[in-house]
C-alpha cells in the first residue's frame, strides 16, 4: 500500500485516533518488548520468563527483578528525544494536555503508576474507549508500532463502526481480532511518517536537544532527525 493513499485518508481526517505502542520510541534508545532486540529477547539471558517480571504478583513477591528489568527502559533525560512518529502525533493533536502529580510520605516499596499484567485497567480507559468508539467519534483509526500482542488494546482496532478506515504503520505484519486492517503501510515508523509528511507538505514542528521547543512552521521533506536539531529551510 503506498503512503499516498494513507496521506490522503489523514489529511481529510477531522478525528484521528491513533493507537501506538513501544515501537514507536525504539529510534529515541528506548526499547520495546517484544522485537528481536526488544527488551524480553534482553532479559532472557537470565530470567525464564520474561513477560512474568511485568506481573503484578511477581512484582508483590519480589519487586527487584520489576526495578532491574524498568532500568532498561529509562535512560538518562538529556539522551532522549521525541522521535518523528512523536513529533507528527503532536502536529495531529489539536489540543494541548496537562499532567500533574502529587507527592506524600511513603513507606516500602512504591509501585510506579504504570499497569502491570493481572491488574485491570483504570476506569477511565474504558470511558475514553467508549467516547472515541461511539458512532461519528471517529473518522480514522492509525495504529502504529505495536505488536498487538496484549487485550484489552489488541481488540480495539475491531470497536470502531464499519466504515471508518483502520491503517497499520509497522515494522511487521499485524492483524489483529476482528479482521485485517484497511491500509497497511510496513517499515520503520519514522520512515513512515517522513513519506507520509512529505505527501501532505506538513506543518513542522521543530525539535531541539532539550525535547519539543520551537513553534509551528511549514515546510517539505522528512526533517526529522533523531538525536539533532533538524529545522527544514525555510521554516518560519
Amino acid at each position: 500500500m503506498g503512503v499516498a493513499t494513507i496521506a490522503r485518508l489523514v489529511g481529510s481526517a477531522t478525528r484521528i485516533v491513533v493507537v501506538a505502542g513501544a515501537g514507536i520510541s525504539v529510534s529515541a534508545g528506548l526499547p520495546d518488548f517484544r522485537s528481536p532486540n526488544g527488551l524480553y529477547a534482553a532479559l532472557g539471558a537470565t530470567v525464564a520468563d520474561p513477560a512474568a517480571v511485568f506481573h503484578i504478583d511477581a512484582f508483590r513477591e519480589d519487586p527487584a527483578p520489576f526495578f532491574a528489568a524498568a532500568a532498561r527502559l529509562v535512560a538518562p533525560e538529556s539522551a532522549v528525544l521525541p522521535t518523528a512518529t512523536h513529533a507528527f502525533f503532536r502536529e495531529l493533536d489539536d489540543s494541548d494536555g496537562s499532567g500533574g502529580a502529587s507527592d506524600g510520605d511513603a513507606v516500602g516499596v512504591m509501585k510506579p503508576d504504570i499497569v502491570l499484567f493481572g491488574e485491570p485497567l483504570p476506569p477511565a480507559v474504558a470511558t475514553c474507549v467508549a467516547a472515541d468508539v461511539r458512532p461519528g467519534a471517529a473518522d480514522l483509526v492509525l495504529v502504529v508500532g505495536t505488536s498487538l500482542a496484549v487485550a484489552p488494546v489488541s481488540t480495539l482496532p475491531a470497536r470502531f463502526p464499519a466504515g471508518v478506515p483502520r491503517v497499520l504503520l509497522n515494522r511487521t505484519p499485524v492483524v489483529p481480532p476482528g479482521g485485517a486492517f484497511d491500509y497497511v503501510a510496513l517499515g520503520d515508523c519514522d520512515a513512515i511518517v517522513g513519506a507520509l509528511r512529505r505527501e501532505l507538505g506538513a506543518r513542522c514542528w521543530v525539535i531541539g536537544r532539550n525535547g519539543m521547543a520551537g513553534g509551528w512552521g511549514w515546510g517539505h521533506g522528512d526533517v526529522w532527525r533523531a538525536g539533532s536539531i533538524a529545522v527544514p529551510d525555510g521554516v518560519r
